[in-house]
């Protein structure tokens, strides 16, 4: 999906623009992709270690500064604070800790935000661990103010804690709007629609057509065991040995679990099928992202032609979808031509920045010919269309687009 190609002759960008590099190829150092990536892995596992230890932290209002600093490792002991669980120590204005409310850390984070940054733990673990008194006033610290310590409960305290704050979240009603803003969210139509066609790709008439089989079979078979079953009652028919008692449940468990077993197969054979069925159009569809990625790639380093050709051949893939897997819904067809259309769109913005105007209007005609419902992508393509058309000499089209 790279292009080592440098761009033909006699086509430069516009003049406040400075030249392109001679080439487009990979960076030089094969490493440092590598090493980006394990940065970032790492710093999103250390932010995910950092929320896991805040949901767990607590708060405790130790007192005045006055009476709590110079016997700070008492006050501690007396509330059931370990030192080794501190994480935090602030000095904090008596207004602010009556406003908390809360002694979970996760809910009074957003009110304690000034005041983070002003942490004491550092410059009192010294004395902490060594059990002196805290000289508060070389410290320059307000006697009114109330001191608040961040700390980590033991893990014995973690299922109380857990019980403790979901009965008051369903109390307070927090939970309830918790899970109507989780519904708003992540239950709206077009989600909906995004994972309904990702779980089937095919047409939904063949959908249909496979529940209204299975339908039949089972409902034919329910109606013949119903047949079957009045018969043996009114006598014009016997029983045949070894078929299952007479009578209701016992029937019901025994009768036709062989057909059950099979219809289940089937069933799971078709969903087998339908996964298997997305193979190719993922293909196209990746092939298709990564030309466009190489092209916005290319299109930072100024490599304009590079650009071009790298936007083209994506929107080549996506329309390709069309053609390869032509079973596919509405819903998978849409995302093609949504990608289809970005990259057009995104090659003709380049092909004006190469004066390329006939390429340019061939650009966003076919993108205007997919009547996407993104009305800030057909913007952009009138425009750039009814640019490139003027260029060209066709003023009345232009106006027209514009």
């Amino acid at each position: 999906m790279w292009t080592t190609a440098a761009p033909e002759g006699g086509t430069s960008g516009p003049p406040h623009t400075q030249a392109p590099p001679s080439g487009f190829a990979f960076p030089e150092d094969p490493a440092e992709g590598a090493e980006l990536l394990a940065r970032n892995v790492a710093e999103a596992l250390d932010t995910i270690y950092r929320n896991v230890i805040d949901a767990r932290c607590q708060i405790c209002v130790l007192g005045p500064v006055s009476a709590v600093l110079p016997r700070m490792s008492d006050a501690l002991a007396e509330r059931g604070v370990a030192l080794a669980g501190v994480r935090g120590v602030w000095c904090l204005p008596p207004s602010v800790v009556d406003s908390l409310g809360s002694p979970d850390w996760l809910c009074v984070l957003q009110r304690l935000k000034p005041y983070l940054l002003h942490d004491l733990s550092r410059e009192l673990a010294a004395d902490l661990f060594a059990g002196r008194a805290v000289d508060w006033q070389a410290m320059a610290l307000d006697a009114g103010s109330v001191v608040v310590v961040k700390h980590t409960p033991p893990w014995r305290h973690l299922g109380t804690n857990i019980a403790r704050r979901s009965f008051r979240a369903v109390r307070s009603g927090a939970a309830r709007r918790a899970a109507v803003r989780a519904a708003r969210t992540h239950l709206r139509p077009r989600r909906l629609a995004s994972l309904a066609s990702w779980l089937w790709p095919f047409r939904w008439s063949w959908l249909l057509g496979w529940a209204l089989g299975v339908a039949l079979l089972v409902g034919s078979r329910l109606l013949a065991q119903s047949i079957v079953q009045a018969h043996i009652e009114a006598g014009t028919l016997s029983p045949r040995a070894g078929d299952p008692p007479a009578g209701g449940a016992a029937a019901a468990r025994t009768a036709g679990w062989r057909e059950l077993v099979a219809l289940a197969f089937g069933n799971l054979t078709v969903f087998a099928y339908a996964l298997k069925g997305r193979a190719p159009y993922d293909k196209l569809m990746d092939e298709a992202l990564g030309l466009k990625l190489a092209g916005s790639a290319a299109l930072r380093l100024g490599q304009w032609d590079a650009a071009a050709q790298q936007y083209t051949a994506a929107a080549r893939r996506a329309a390709d979808v069309r053609v390869e897997c032509w079973w596919l819904n509405w819903g998978s067809s849409a995302a093609a031509d949504a990608l289809r259309g970005a990259c057009c769109n995104n090659a003709a913005a380049v092909h004006l920045k190469t004066d390329a105007w006939a390429d340019a209007a061939a650009a966003c005609t076919e993108m205007l010919g997919l009547g996407l419902a993104d009305r800030v992508a057909n913007a952009k393509a009138h425009y750039r269309r009814a640019v490139a058309l003027a260029s060209l000499g066709d003023v009345g089209e232009k106006d027209a687009f514009l």
